[in-house]
């Protein structure tokens, strides 16, 4: 969506390029399916990144919490981590 090389995305997420040649390639982080919704609030916080990337911790952060409250994260790690109890509800928990 913007036109970026692999190397300069990789120096904006700190992550290296052969990490996003994976995600590219669907071989990393392609069992994770977001909603419509879900990957609408991705490219708002995406958009906020690129326009400042020294943003990207607070805005990851607050997209997390985003996610959190709408038990987003909590689905994608119950998918990702069997272990994990189906009630499991410690992030809920005060």
């Amino acid at each position: 969506d913007y036109d970026l090389s692999q190397k300069k995305s990789a120096e904006i997420l700190g992550i290296t390029e052969s990490a996003i040649s994976q995600y590219l390639k669907s071989k990393r982080g392609d069992k994770i399916l977001f909603s419509k919704k879900e990957t609408e609030q991705i490219k708002k916080f995406a958009d906020k990144i690129i326009k400042k990337p020294e943003t990207l911790m607070k805005n990851l952060y607050d997209l997390c919490v985003l996610f959190r409250k709408s038990k987003v994260i909590c689905d994608l790690h119950k998918n990702q981590d069997k272990n994990v109890s189906k009630n499991c509800d410690v992030c809920f928990k005060k």
